[in-house]
């Protein structure tokens, strides 16, 4: 799924998938100053579940859960660090392959070509996961393909050929994503 954050004729979006813990009832925008719009897209078929107040009180006497919970927690506030100082990079062209190799350590595959990212985004999509225009995005992973640095998946996405930017490197543990 995609949240996307609307601000002043601006959206910024947010790829959300397995694992991720969402709340989107709790609106904790309420009296801020600021108040952007959310809204949500289904980028394929999507399993969700619903852990209310009496699942979490169920759930409170296995504290190991309730860990992997909050654990979830901080690594999607992490994802979304690491996507803001991306989207906030100088270089279109590095934002994108920064951006591509991150979705890569969670949604890529090993192959014999490269690492196999098989998200179905459009440029549109993509141009609002890195901060520019679609026209800019279209042109850059053009002169991404063309230099080498990645290929069209067939069936849609992208193969990323070479190793991640410096930066980006790969964990040895993906339990320390």
């Amino acid at each position: 799924m995609a949240r996307d954050v609307v601000l002043a004729k601006t959206t910024c979006a947010e790829l959300v998938g397995p694992g991720d813990l969402l709340r989107p009832w709790d609106d904790l925008r309420e009296g801020a100053p600021v108040q952007p719009s959310v809204e949500w897209h289904v980028l394929e078929p999507t399993k969700l579940a619903l852990i209310d107040r009496p699942t979490v009180q169920a759930l409170s006497t296995w504290p190991e859960i309730i860990s992997v919970l909050v654990l979830r927690s901080v690594a999607r506030a992490q994802a979304l660090a690491l996507s803001l100082a991306i989207s906030s990079m100088t270089g279109l062209k590095m934002r994108l392959l920064f951006l591509l190799w991150h979705l890569a350590g969670r949604w890529g595959r090993v192959s014999r070509e490269g690492v196999s990212l098989p998200l179905p985004l459009t440029h549109l999509m993509v141009s609002r996961l890195v901060g520019a225009s679609r026209p800019s995005v279209s042109t850059a992973l053009k002169d991404l393909e063309t230099e080498g640095s990645l290929s069209r998946r067939k069936g849609g996405g992208w193969i990323l050929h070479g190793e991640p930017p410096l930066g980006l490197e790969r964990p040895s543990d993906r339990r320390a994503a």
